[in-house]
């Protein structure tokens, strides 16, 4: 379903709906989006209203137009936005990767909107995230015996990274050269065929897979 926030067309869905407690749920990326935490939510939500979301310019959610101005101050106060309107008094946030950035600076923006924060697996300062996925793709980058790769991937384990959008666009780069989908996707204790089996993505046009870009 979709919600109006400042005028901004997002896509969420709520499960559990006859609960108080709730939990937000903030996906990473940035440019990814709620798809793979659906069968999460509706385990949870036997104990809890849990609330997902496609944040702004990301797949189902309405798009970032080329010259608009967009921020993670922003989206911050687009989720407290979302909170009002849908009358939850308070909410804990689950912050996954960068959606645990965004988490921390919520809780900091609006304390009293929150109970607790967890955060899994966060990006908390996205230098030091792109160094430790270099860190951890690095086996596989040499392996590849792609020049280009190998420097860019050593590059990002030794920068002292002053501008973030360089960390960003660098290790956004790095992924691209990622083959092996399970590394690029993190997955451990399961198969990238059993990772994409949990997700339903029969609604999901290919168009709305390049928001996320631009997010």
């Amino acid at each position: 379903m979709f919600i109006a926030i400042y005028g901004k067309k997002i896509w969420y869905e709520i499960y559990g709906a006859e609960y108080h407690d709730t939990l937000l749920y903030l996906h990473g990326g940035p440019g990814a989006s709620c798809l793979d935490f659906v069968n999460q939510a509706k385990a949870l939500s036997e104990k809890m209203r849990v609330v997902i979301l496609d944040q702004l310019g990301v797949l189902r959610s309405e798009a970032i137009a080329e010259n608009e101005s967009y921020s993670m101050e922003y989206q911050i106060e687009m989720l407290e936005e979302m909170r009002k309107s849908l009358g939850i008094e308070k909410w804990s946030i689950l912050g996954h990767s960068y959606g645990g950035m965004l988490a921390v600076l919520y809780a900091h923006a609006y304390p009293n909107s929150i109970q607790k924060i967890i955060l899994e697996c966060p990006s908390l300062w996205f230098e030091d995230s792109a160094r430790a996925t270099a860190e951890y793709l690095s086996e596989h980058i040499h392996s590849l015996n792609n020049p280009q790769a190998v420097k860019l991937c050593e590059k990002i384990k030794s920068a002292d990274y002053q501008d973030k959008a360089e960390a960003v666009w660098d290790l956004s780069a790095l992924l691209g050269y990622v083959t092996d989908m399970e590394l690029r996707f993190y997955l451990h204790s399961i198969s990238l065929e059993e990772y994409e089996r949990n997700m339903d993505t029969s609604d999901i046009a290919d168009e709305m897979w390049s928001k996320g870009e631009r997010h």
